[in-house]
């Protein structure tokens, strides 16, 4: 049995961190910090945690995280829970509401190729996530077709936009 410690940020150090952003102080204040020893560490805005084993396991963005009243919720670590479902492409878990006290929906875009009633799926999924610390609380599920995601990189997925269609498929 693997044992996952406390999750928190994951910091980098080491001759391959670079000390400061080109022209950013305002990014070298967030993210740069030097340690008594003289150390020079990367905040990396990534949420992660240590096994047993001292293996990292990355749970998601520390900026995407998913803070409700009962507790916070790491976007990966939910959302893979729910990824292994069959018509399930991909998902993505967004919060609504105030800071602290978020709703938490977990955005779904189903697989082209796989036909299933809706309501079944939900089914399907909440009995996924009952077995999972975490993922047993989300309660809320939206369907809003193809994800949007960054220009950039094709793989990240634009979790504001998907909160903000979220909170509007709400009302």
């Amino acid at each position: 049995m693997l044992i996952h410690s406390e999750t928190g940020e994951i910091w980098a150090c080491g001759p391959v961190v670079s000390r400061a952003y080109l022209n950013d102080s305002a990014a070298d204040r967030f993210h740069k910090y030097v340690d008594e020893s003289g150390n020079h560490w990367h905040r990396t805005g990534d949420l992660g945690s240590h096994d047993s084993l001292s293996r990292v396991w990355f749970r998601g963005r520390l900026d995407q995280m998913v803070q409700t009243e009962s507790g916070d919720l790491h976007t990966v670590a939910i959302e893979r829970v729910f990824d292994v479902h069959p018509a399930v492409r991909r998902s993505a878990l967004v919060g609504v509401g105030p800071q602290r006290s978020r709703l938490p929906i977990l955005c779904v875009e189903t697989n082209d190729d796989v036909v299933i009633d809706r309501d079944q799926l939900i089914e399907e999924l909440r009995a996924l996530g009952s077995t999972v610390q975490g993922a047993d609380r989300i309660e809320r599920f939206c369907f809003p077709g193809s994800f949007p995601v960054d220009i950039r990189h094709n793989a990240k997925i634009n979790r504001n936009l998907l909160g903000e269609w979220a909170m509007g498929s709400l009302k």
